[in-house]
């Protein structure tokens, strides 16, 4: 009884996926493929059943409350630092129980973003260059929520430079991995798309 809009395509492409069809050159969607893949690695391993969709969903949900947790806990410790997570817990998937590429990017962007944070707290732009590849990931299930994404943490990288000045090259460096592993991600998926003779389509 509930609208849970697109899940019977992102489904049925998983499928065609895990049974060896190439998204956009046997079967014509305007999705990225990541959701696809996604799911399609899961029906390969464990079959292509409701159970499998419905445990993939309820892994992708319990894995982004605790990264809103994570970050929460990161900017705020106190008695109300938990509200975040239990507010997507019960008004994310619990209102729209569907696997869906909304969901995935939503996972992948807040995995870019912990990455992000982790270079913010450590140091070492091998992080930036995963913030960057998770991005990438991102814009492979939603593109334009990932592409925001690379040019919301290229904004706070310039920003976080004007507020402590310092050595241009490093912002450069830092920018370069970041666009890096965006780029990355995005040359692999056409390598592989090229690979597979689905390039033109």
């Amino acid at each position: 009884s509930w609208r849970v809009g697109d899940e019977g395509l992102v489904v049925y492409g998983a499928q065609r996926v895990s049974e060896g069809a190439l998204p956009y050159r046997d079967f014509v969607e305007v999705f990225g493929p990541a959701s696809f893949y996604w799911i399609g690695l899961f029906f390969s391993l464990l079959g292509p059943t409701w159970v499998v969709v419905r445990g993939l969903l309820l892994v992708t949900g319990a894995i982004t409350a605790a990264l809103i947790y994570w970050m929460t806990r990161r900017l705020y410790r106190g008695p109300f630092d938990t509200i975040p997570a239990v507010f997507v817990l019960m008004m994310g998937i619990p209102l729209w129980p569907a696997s869906s590429h909304h969901w995935d990017s939503i996972l992948l962007a807040l995995l870019a973003l912990g990455s992000f944070s982790l270079w913010q707290d450590r140091g070492g732009n091998g992080y930036l260059f995963l913030a960057g590849a998770l991005a990438g990931l991102t814009s492979c299930a939603v593109q334009q929520k990932g592409l925001l994404l690379l040019v919301a943490l290229a904004l706070s990288l310039i920003l976080g430079h004007r507020q402590r000045p310092g050595n241009r090259k490093a912002l450069l460096a830092q920018g370069g991995c970041l666009v890096a592993g965006y780029a990355a991600v995005g040359g692999l998926v056409v390598l592989f798309f090229y690979a597979r003779g689905g390039l033109p389509e």
